[in-house]
């Protein structure tokens, strides 16, 4: 990517793409959430920290993006709204609710813009140069999660103040937290400090 890259990291602790993905909105609960999807080239960074992209392929969709911003943005845009469309369909998941109509109608939009090529690999429908073809990986990946069997391993952290999705791999899905390090040992902190009052 160019010289002004953004230099933030995603928190990939949702160990699926997708779900690390549906992460990129910290703070849903707040009055004021933290988007860090804020330009194309972030969504491309995401890509490349999830190993969705190579990082010569991400250089050259910044170069891309730098002449046309305006289709770049409007790709970010839709990007942004599958997102939470995805995550509402996963949180449905969860709660073992069926996903809303508009949700659904919106991934299977995605869904068609995936085919199986004559190399019998899949490939973006307009073309693998096409400014969103790079969300490819995104799609397929929440497709195999929904439908391959595995949804009983998508959780929501259940610290109090977070809201972010995950996939439990753990050997009896014992899995709480998002991250241990931050939501895991913040709640365990929080109980212990009311223990110790209470008591």
């Amino acid at each position: 990517m160019s010289s002004d890259r953004a230099t933030f990291r995603f928190d990939l602790c949702g160990g699926h793409v997708v779900l690390d993905f549906t992460n990129t909105l910290g703070g849903r609960h707040r009055e004021a959430p933290a988007e860090h999807l804020t330009s194309y080239k972030e969504l491309l960074s995401f890509l490349e920290q999830t190993e969705a992209l190579s990082h010569s392929e991400v250089q050259r969709r910044a170069k891309w993006a730098d002449a046309h911003p305006i289709v770049a943005g409007r790709v970010l845009h839709a990007a942004i709204e599958l997102r939470e469309a995805l995550h509402r369909i996963f949180v449905g998941v969860v709660r073992a609710l069926p996903p809303e109509p508009k949700d659904l109608s919106l991934l299977n939009q995605w869904i068609g813009k995936i085919q199986l090529g004559s190399e019998l690999t899949w490939e973006w429908t307009s073309g693998s140069t096409a400014p969103d073809a790079f969300m490819g990986p995104i799609v397929r990946a929440a497709v195999d999660l929904l439908t391959e069997g595995h949804r009983d391993r998508v959780k929501l952290c259940e610290a109090d103040d977070c809201v972010w999705l995950f996939f439990d791999a753990s050997k009896n899905k014992s899995r709480r937290w998002c991250d241990m390090n931050q939501c895991g040992n913040k709640m365990k902190a929080r109980r212990f400090y009311a223990r110790n009052r209470d008591g």
